[in-house]
């Protein structure tokens, strides 16, 4: 996630009022996921390696290395800001100095081979994971998430390093999960509607850029622009809703898979993705990708 200083919310709420428009039309013609139970479906689509990562006010624990192929990230959240982890391989001989100097002079530039996505957005004592294939390399690990003056969490040092061995196959593949949700630009499209209970989602990216899909369970008479609002304030208040899961930021043609548990209510997917194709560093929210789905 990028510093949402310059969202201008003149547009995302003309979008945002698009989007629940035409979801609400569309969501009757859906079909709705089988029901969500804990059997098969309650964890991650298959076994596979745990990357543990711990997030800290500012700072990351994580491990030297992690095997190549299909893992499980899971980041723990033991500080009091909300965090995310953003994993990216970096180009061949680039340093995580080097990266973090680009970054910081650059915040909406690409100055990494791939994005992998990573688990997003943990408030603190949550614990989030997901599944996704790494491929042998050196990856940086980084929030971008805005602090209370509007810095993101990297330029405070939340930062590391991973390095990734071995090989990867081709039997290594994510699970179909009980949702697959398609990120495009700038929309959201879901194979059914989601339903109560602990299930997982099958993340896509379709769009010729980069996207995510931050899930927030939005309080009583909330909205996606109000989740918006609250994250380019640093978070300052009472959330607006609850983070449930999703994925940060996914190249085109990635697919990652996130589980979590969905009690009734309204949900907002959303993207902070900076633009990268018309003018960078404007988050995609701001561009119209948010939507409004109701799970019952």
């Amino acid at each position: 996630m990028l510093s949402l200083r310059s969202v201008s919310y003149a547009s995302a709420l003309l979008a945002l009022s698009t989007t629940l428009a035409v979801d609400t039309l569309a969501a009757q013609a859906k079909p709705r996921a089988k029901p969500a139970t804990k059997s098969a479906n309650a964890s991650v689509a298959s076994p596979a390696p745990v990357v543990e990562i711990e997030a800290m006010d500012f700072a990351f624990k994580v491990p030297a290395t992690a095997p190549a192929g299909l893992v499980t990230v899971r980041l723990k959240n033991t500080g009091k800001s909300l965090h995310h982890a953003q994993l990216a391989r970096m180009n061949p001989g680039q340093t995580i100095a080097d990266f973090m100097t680009q970054l910081r002079k650059q915040p909406g530039s690409i100055n990494w081979r791939e994005a992998e996505g990573g688990p997003t957005s943990a408030i603190g004592g949550q614990v989030l994971e997901m599944q996704m294939i790494l491929a042998p390399g050196t990856y940086a690990v980084w929030c971008w998430i805005p602090s209370q003056d509007g810095s993101p969490h990297y330029m405070k040092g939340m930062y590391s390093k991973l390095e990734v061995t071995g090989v990867t196959t081709s039997k290594a593949t994510v699970g179909k999960g009980d949702v697959k949700v398609t990120l495009s630009d700038y929309d959201y499209s879901l194979s059914s509607v989601p339903v109560v209970g602990i299930q997982t989602w099958r993340i896509e990216n379709a769009g010729p850029q980069s996207h995510e899909v931050t899930l927030v369970k939005l309080n009583q008479g909330k909205t996606a622009l109000d989740v918006v609002k609250w994250m380019e304030d640093g978070q300052n208040g009472e959330a607006p809703g609850r983070m449930v899961g999703g994925s940060s930021s996914i190249a085109p043609g990635r697919s990652v898979s996130s589980r979590m548990d969905l009690s009734p209510g309204e949900y907002a997917l959303l993207c902070f993705t900076p633009e990268h194709l018309k003018g960078a560093g404007k988050p995609h929210a701001d561009m119209g990708m948010m939507k409004t789905i109701s799970v019952r």
